[in-house]
């Protein structure tokens, strides 16, 4: 059966013409089968969550983040706005500094694993960093926010670093990045 308008409920000519699992499989298609097996787990069913989180596995490898990395950060990411945000952040500094993905993916790792949590606390206090930030209408690269989070890290080891990042913007800001720059 034809669904038209599956993507959002526009009516496309690519919709008139292929059925859901046609399309789903277009669409994955371009991915390793770690990749799409990743994919599948985070959002099993076709639809809006799992374009989601694709998008964000389509930006880390466009930005040239090696598939271990994209692996790593996507396992470690508890949603894909989350995803999607740490690759935005990673994705300033690669262009601001002129590097590649890869070289400043490998220095978040070597912080990460020079400290006491794990990627996962990572990911979801580098959430926490930038919720905050989009809340003050600002924006900053991932060198900033992994520095921040870093600072963050070695004041109370042992605490949750998520509920760290909150209590140490909430005593002392975050005074580095652009204010007039946003998301």
């Amino acid at each position: 059966m034809l669904k038209p308008g599956i993507r959002g409920g526009q009516n496309t000519i690519l919709d008139s013409f292929l059925e859901e699992d046609q399309i789903h499989a277009l669409v994955v298609m371009a991915l390793s089968q770690q990749l799409q097996d990743l994919l599948n787990r985070k959002a099993p069913a076709t639809g809006a969550v799992q374009m989601a989180w694709r998008s964000g596995l389509e930006h880390a490898i466009d930005a040239g983040l090696p598939e271990s990395a994209v692996l790593a950060l996507t396992e470690a990411a508890a949603d894909p706005r989350q995803l999607n945000e740490a690759i935005r952040a990673l994705l300033r500094t690669t262009r601001a500094e002129n590097r590649p993905a890869d070289a400043v993916w490998s220095e978040f790792v070597q912080v990460v694993d020079e400290s006491d949590y794990a990627l996962d606390a990572w990911t979801a206090g580098l959430d926490r960093f930038f919720a905050w930030l989009q809340r003050q209408g600002r924006a900053t690269d991932w060198r900033n926010a992994v520095g921040y989070l870093h600072c963050c890290a070695m004041a109370e080891p042992g605490s949750p670093l998520p509920a760290l990042v909150d209590d140490m913007l909430d005593r002392y800001g975050f005074e580095g990045g652009d204010p007039d720059r946003t998301h």
